[in-house]
């Protein structure tokens, strides 16, 4: 086993002095629900899209779907065995005035 030092989307965001995030790939081997609690409630606004491999074990795709759902998300399964493919997009205020 190696030891890393980890961080959360949040503190990178705040780290970064980010104000839009189109893209955000989640694939931690397993942890798919710790990366999206890492995100402060303030920061998921700026959010666009999310993917994301989950390992559908106990329950683990449903919650990691409701959680983006609850944040406006629209997402899309696609199911490979245990392994889920999650798309998950917003309509942005811009995209919808074109």
């Amino acid at each position: 086993m190696v030891a890393c030092k980890t961080t959360t989307p949040s503190k990178m965001i705040e780290k970064l002095d980010l104000t839009r995030i189109d893209l955000i790939k989640v694939d931690p081997k397993g942890a798919e629900p710790d990366v999206l609690e890492g995100i402060s409630e303030a920061h998921w606004p700026m959010i666009r899209r999310v993917v994301a491999e989950v390992h559908d074990i106990d329950g683990r795709m449903a919650a990691f779907a409701g959680l983006l759902e609850r944040q406006g998300f629209t997402v899309t399964v696609g199911t490979n065995t245990a392994l889920a493919e999650v798309y998950a997009h917003r309509e942005s205020r811009r995209d919808l005035s074109r």
